[in-house]
């Protein structure tokens, strides 16, 4: 039987794509004042990467 897929290792092997802790501070004090576009870059990652690491720390955008 397989294990089931664990998505912080790969094979015993750290994943190199997993968010660190460092970058889940960051995006939780700058996702209210940047753009999610601006985030993206900054992590070299996808906006809907950016968009799903948020939704699973529970940010939402501040609108004026």
């Amino acid at each position: 039987m397989k294990k089931a897929y664990n998505n912080r290792f790969n094979n015993g092997k750290p994943n190199p794509n997993a968010w660190s802790d460092e970058d889940k501070r960051y995006l939780k004090a700058n996702y209210h004042l940047l753009e999610i576009e601006e985030l993206a870059k900054h992590f070299s990652r996808t906006v809907q990467q950016v968009k799903d690491q948020a939704g699973r720390q529970y940010l939402t955008k501040r609108f004026k």
